[in-house]
């Protein structure tokens, strides 16, 4: 697992929802709900003073200020939650990696074992075979031999007469 994976899983914790996302969503609803007071608190008057104090440049500043701050931290924490789901996905990616070269390891080595069973009782098949064949051999070998050795004596025996004779 790497190294981002592993902080950013300390960090969030997706069922839970992180701290970070949960400030930057509220930070602009204090800034909201004053601005809907003031609207409604002033509502219905419509005297110059009562818009001017509504609309005092300072007031209207500061609201404004800190919606851009509101705004800021939301988009802080819109990246943060971007990078844990970035994060998130890399780990899971990972993690179905490891897992496809667990199984092949798995099925290298089952078929690896198979092959050395098949070779090993090819081999022995063949031993078997040369063995039986050997055997063959040495008796046929014998026999030609017995024979090449009575034809010998056999023509010995008529060479001799021939010769007594």
């Amino acid at each position: 697992m790497s190294r981002r994976a592993q902080d950013t899983k300390h960090v969030c914790h997706p069922l839970q929802g992180c701290r970070v996302t949960r400030v930057g969503h509220e930070s602009p609803e204090p800034q909201l709900q004053g601005l809907k007071f003031l609207l409604a608190k002033f509502k219905g008057t419509k005297t110059w003073s009562r818009v001017k104090y509504v609309l005092n440049d300072t007031k209207v500043n500061k609201a404004t200020q800190n919606l851009e701050h509101a705004k800021a931290l939301l988009a802080s924490a819109l990246t943060v939650a971007c990078g844990e789901l970035s994060a998130l996905g890399h780990t899971r990616f990972e993690t179905v990696v490891q897992q496809s070269f667990d199984l092949a390891r798995v099925q290298a080595d089952t078929l690896a074992q198979s092959l050395t069973t098949k070779l090993d009782s090819s081999q022995r098949a063949i031993v078997s075979t040369l063995s039986a064949n050997h055997l063959h051999q040495t008796s046929q070998n014998d026999q030609h031999q017995q024979l090449s050795v009575s034809r010998f004596g056999d023509t010995q025996q008529q060479l001799s007469s021939v010769q007594h004779k």
